[in-house]
């Protein structure tokens, strides 16, 4: 027993006496508090091991290529053809999204959608999943793109080739580009929509994988269109689909521009012998 001529009789202790005693009671208090910490950070250091020691076993580091392959197929096929939804964007937070308020349901204000940012962070998962997802050219059969003016930080983020067109790891041309090379041997199904004010350049990047896309979907504007003109022969041997659609302002005579209306028989003769169907809407 601590202090027994104290603890035994009702005389008061001497000033340092009491003064020991107050640091003992103190010390005491503290420590649980310490071991309880202790405790805790240890608790930390086994969960964290666990976690590690779980996924070296994990079943998923065990799936053979091939199932994984199609697992990430399965994964992504919502994506395939069509555009992310707004609360599908919000969720992702990709890089290739302008997302404003959450407040806007239809994301009107965003103005860059893609499909391809879903792909593409399926892929960023590890590097045997990236690997996997490289040597799976189905999952890179679809690229959509709505672009509906440039972002505000294009110039700070963008940069450009002496060719002028932007090879950013998030630029459309960079996707396109990336898409069209894994999506082989079947091609790549490409559908942009570019809006009046959008620079021409992704519509330019065509001219460089076009022995790659098999299916092609254009919303443009008439003057973006005229990028195509003086297409080779057999720029687009793959391509089995056609659907352009053209935006002719009133001020545009259409039948005045014929360098214009040369670019829908260069699309065609280039893979007549593959073209399965053609859509063109024109407004009179």
């Amino acid at each position: 027993m601590e202090f027994p001529h104290l603890a035994s009789t009702n005389k008061a202790p001497l000033e340092a006496e009491a003064q020991q005693i107050l640091a003992l009671i103190k010390a005491a208090q503290a420590q649980p508090a310490a071991q309880k910490a202790d405790l805790k950070n240890e608790d930390t250091e086994f969960a964290q091991r666990i976690r590690a020691l779980r996924s070296i076993v994990s079943p998923v580091r065990r799936i053979p290529p091939e199932i994984l392959s199609h697992i990430l197929i399965l994964a992504t096929d919502w994506a395939k053809g069509r555009l992310p939804g707004f609360e599908e964007v919000m969720r992702m937070r990709s890089s290739w999204f302008s997302a404003a308020s959450g407040d806007n349901e239809q994301g009107s204000s965003i103005t860059r959608w893609t499909n391809g940012a879903v792909f593409l962070e399926i892929s960023q998962i590890c590097s045997p999943w990236r690997a996997v997802a490289h040597a799976t050219p189905k999952l890179w059969t679809s690229l959509v793109f709505k672009l509906n003016g440039p972002r505000e930080d294009d110039s700070e983020v963008e940069s450009e080739d002496e060719d002028g067109l932007d090879r950013s790891p998030y630029s459309a041309v960079s996707m396109m580009q990336h898409f069209a090379r894994l999506s082989q041997p079947h091609g790549l199904d490409l559908r942009l929509s570019i809006n009046d004010t959008y620079a021409a350049k992704p519509l330019v990047a065509v001219w460089g994988i076009s022995r790659q896309v098999a299916a092609l979907k254009l919303d443009v504007h008439v003057a973006t269109i005229m990028t195509l003109v003086g297409l080779a022969p057999d720029a687009f041997p793959l391509l089995e689909n056609l659907d352009i659609n053209l935006r002719v302002p009133d001020s545009i005579d259409w039948e005045a521009r014929p360098e214009g209306r040369d670019v829908i028989p260069g699309l065609c003769k280039s893979s007549q012998s593959k073209l399965r169907h053609i859509k063109l809407f024109v407004p009179s």
